[in-house]
């Protein structure tokens, strides 16, 4: 082997090492959580929706509840005191739940005809 063909496999040998250590970093990264890929939504985010979890995602207003906003977004419903009636078309006796899709608080109605609340 000439001297040049040592060099440029030295050479191979010492890219290819750079590059595994370049992917291994960059997977240890990901796996740690510290890189994310974007996920693209096909609806625009609201900065006012926010939410992370379903449990960020509370109904509004208080009483027979249609639709869904981030705890931050909540009335105080503390002192304010609802009918007992189950509307249909609402969040009320289990109706319909508050979700977070997509980041963004989602009012899901399961049922248009209520059912009777338990006591």
């Amino acid at each position: 082997m000439t001297l040049s063909q040592v060099k440029r496999r030295m050479a191979t040998i010492v890219l290819a090492l750079v590059l595994i250590v370049v992917f291994a970093y960059v997977a240890l990264k990901f796996y740690h959580g510290e890189i994310k890929f974007e996920e693209r939504s096909s609806t625009p985010l609201n900065e006012s929706d926010f939410c992370l979890s379903d449990a960020d995602c509370m109904p509004s207003p208080c009483c027979h509840p249609t639709s869904c906003v981030p705890k931050y977004r909540a009335h105080d419903c503390r002192g304010v005191f609802c009918s007992d009636v189950c509307e249909a078309g609402t969040l009320d006796c289990g109706q319909g739940s508050c979700l977070c899709v997509n980041n963004a608080c989602k009012t899901i109605i399961n049922s248009k005809t209520p059912t009777k609340r338990v006591q």
